[in-house]
C-alpha cells in the first residue's frame, strides 16, 4: 500500500495499516517526514520506529500517475514516482495536507493570503464578516503574526470568538500556534510553536541522547521560548508549554529546560510561584 504524504495524518495512517498486517510505503515529497513539525534529528528518530515496524519511506519524490494491473486495468496496481519509478501497490491513499477553500471569496473585496486574513476578532478586512477554523489566517503568538493553522482545539477557540462577536460580545481571540502530541509506534513526540526558525534573531539549545531516542529542542527569541520538540522523554513538556505561552523569560535556567530530568524545580523561585498561581 502507498500512502502519498508523510505528514501527521501520513504517519498515523501508516501505522494504522501496519497494525492490520500491510506492507506500507510513505512518499514524501520533502527530504525528510513530519518536516513541517520537526526538524532533521527529530525526524530521524521517527524515522527510525518507522522503519524498524516495516514501512518504507521514499523522500523527495512525488506520485505522478496511478497505473492499473496488468490483467485489470480498472484495480489499482500502482503508482508512478516523478523519477520514473514504479511501486506495485492494491491501494494509495493521498494525505497532502490542508487547502482553504477560498475559490468563493472575491479578493478585490475581502483581503486572502493563503486563507482568509482576520484580525484578533476574527473579523475579516471586511466589517461584519467573519471567517474562523482551517480557512482563517489567525493570530499566532509565538510568530507575532498572522497565519494558517488547521488545528481542531484552534478552530474551537476561533468560532467561539467569532459566534460571540456576532451577537454582539466583544471577546478577543487569544492566539493559537502550531501544537503536536503523537505517539508513533511506541514513540512519544510533542512538538510546539516555531521549530525551525529562519537564521537570526534566534537562539536553539538542543540535547540528544540516541541511545535511548531521546531529543529536546528548544527556540528561544530574546530568552523566550518559541518553540520546543520533545522526542522518547517528554517529561515536563506541559511546563514547556506555560513558559512559551505566558512569554516568560527563561534566561536564568534555559539550559536546564533541554536536560533530561528538567521540572518544576529548575525553575527560578519567582517563576515557579507565577506558574503555580496561574495553575
Amino acid at each position: 500500500m502507498i500512502v502519498v504524504g508523510g505528514g501527521l495524518i501520513g504517519i498515523s495512517l501508516a501505522e494504522a495499516l501496519v497494525k492490520i498486517g500491510k506492507n506500507v510505503t510513505i512518499v514524501e515529497l520533502k527530504d525528510r517526514i513530519l518536516s513541517l513539525i520537526l526538524d532533521s534529528e527529530a525526524s530521524g528518530l521517527v524515522s527510525e520506529v518507522v522503519e524498524e515496524a516495516g514501512v518504507k519511506i521514499v523522500t523527495r519524490r512525488s506520485a505522478t500517475k496511478i497505473v492499473g494491473r496488468k490483467n485489470a486495468e480498472s484495480e489499482v496496481g500502482g503508482v508512478v514516482l516523478d523519477d520514473g519509478t514504479e511501486l506495485a501497490c492494491d491501494l494509495v491513499v493521498f494525505v497532502i495536507g490542508v487547502t482553504p477553500r477560498i475559490d468563493m471569496i472575491d479578493p478585490k473585496q475581502i483581503r486572502v493570503n493563503r486563507g482568509v486574513v482576520v484580525d484578533r476578532f476574527m473579523t475579516t478586512s471586511v466589517p461584519d464578516i467573519y471567517a474562523c477554523g482551517d480557512a482563517a489566517e489567525a493570530y499566532d503568538f509565538t510568530t507575532e503574526d498572522s497565519r494558517l493553522l488547521p488545528l481542531w482545539p484552534l478552530a474551537y477557540v476561533g468560532g467561539r470568538v467569532a459566534g460571540s462577536d456576532m451577537a454582539g460580545l466583544r471577546l478577543k481571540y487569544p492566539g493559537g500556534t502550531q501544537m503536536s502530541s503523537l505517539n508513533y509506534f511506541g514513540l512519544p513526540v510533542i512538538s510546539v510553536g516555531m521549530t525551525n526558525p529562519p537564521n537570526g534573531e534566534y537562539e536553539v539549545l538542543s540535547n540528544l541522547n540516541r541511545e535511548i531516542r531521546a531529543y529536546r529542542k528548544m527556540v528561544l527569541r530574546s530568552n523566550k521560548i518559541v518553540g520546543v520538540i520533545s522526542v522518547g522523554k517528554v517529561k515536563g513538556s506541559g511546563i514547556i508549554f506555560d513558559l512559551l505561552k505566558n512569554k516568560v523569560d527563561v534566561g536564568e535556567f534555559k539550559q536546564k529546560v533541554v536536560s533530561d530530568d528538567f521540572g518544576l524545580i529548575h525553575l527560578s523561585e519567582p517563576v515557579r510561584l507565577k506558574m503555580l498561581r496561574r495553575n
